[in-house]
């Protein structure tokens, strides 16, 4: 449910604010407000001050930071289950009022309702106008599921490995990586499509994962993951030609054990 309300608010209520004159840009933050309320009136939902109930570690650190603050902060909890949606009260021209947020809070005048950042899509045309290099990537909406070929199609026309993931909102959930085959690409977009309507498949680039935060236009943070490698000493072994591939990988306490007989085999 926390997929399906977090979609519905980016996906669909931003596609049609940005429509909308700029005077009823507060309509933005409305819509959360009056949904959570709404809920919250009928008992399906209620807010909780229990900072350990936070979704995610970085919602964690916000929620104290804000205590640290003396702001008010409050989860969204939907039917028992704690969701990524928190509200907190802020003062705004000399009134108290709650600004309702997904994870982040980013106040109303720095949001750019023209363009939804957490799109991949438009994230991708964006980096493209700037000559930024990206992957080839197509948009899988929900009418593109129902069609085989279409889906054949795509698939045929990207190099592999590929990588199906949710628009909007996945945060690395149901993101299907290193697909080679056309069920593979298939059963992806099944898992992908369990929390967004709408996916997008592009070639799987290869390399790290980086991130770079900037505040006011100010460097403030840079973030590299890269994938997990298992490191050890490999002793190679091939008694008989079929095995080609055959290898024995030393780890913890046998890899020590290695390293100790290597300098020692070393020293002599």
């Amino acid at each position: 449910m926390e997929s399906i309300v977090s979609i519905t608010l980016d996906n669909n209520a931003k596609k049609i604010i940005k429509y909308v004159p700029f005077f009823v840009k507060n309509f933005a933050d409305f819509i959360p407000e009056f949904l959570f309320k709404t809920l919250a009136f009928l008992r399906l939902a209620k807010f909780s001050g229990d900072i350990d109930k936070a979704k995610t570690f970085r919602s964690k650190i916000i929620w104290e930071e804000a205590k640290k603050r003396g702001i008010l902060m409050e989860q969204v909890i939907f039917l028992g289950n704690p969701l990524d949606y928190y509200r907190a009260k802020l003062k705004v021209k000399g009134k108290n009022k709650f600004f309702y947020f997904e994870s982040i809070p980013i106040r109303p005048e720095f949001l750019d309702i023209n363009k939804n950042w957490d799109d991949k899509v438009v994230m991708k045309q964006e980096f493209e106008k700037h000559g930024i290099p990206i992957p080839v990537f197509f948009e899988l909406s929900f009418f593109s599921f129902l069609n085989l070929k279409n889906i054949g199609r795509i698939f045929s026309k990207l190099e592999k490995p590929i990588i199906v993931k949710p628009r909007i909102g996945s945060r690395g959930r149901h993101t299907v990586t290193n697909i080679h085959t056309l069920q593979q690409f298939r059963d992806g977009i099944d898992t992908a499509r369990q929390i967004c309507s709408y996916l997008i498949v592009e070639e799987h680039l290869k390399g790290s994962i980086c991130r770079v935060t900037f505040v006011d236009g100010v460097l403030a943070g840079f973030y590299i993951g890269q994938v997990p490698t298992l490191f050890g000493v490999i002793i190679e072994s091939n008694p008989y030609a079929f095995q080609k591939n055959c290898a024995t990988i030393f780890c913890g306490q046998d890899l020590q054990l290695m390293m100790s007989c290597l300098k020692e085999f070393l020293c002599l």
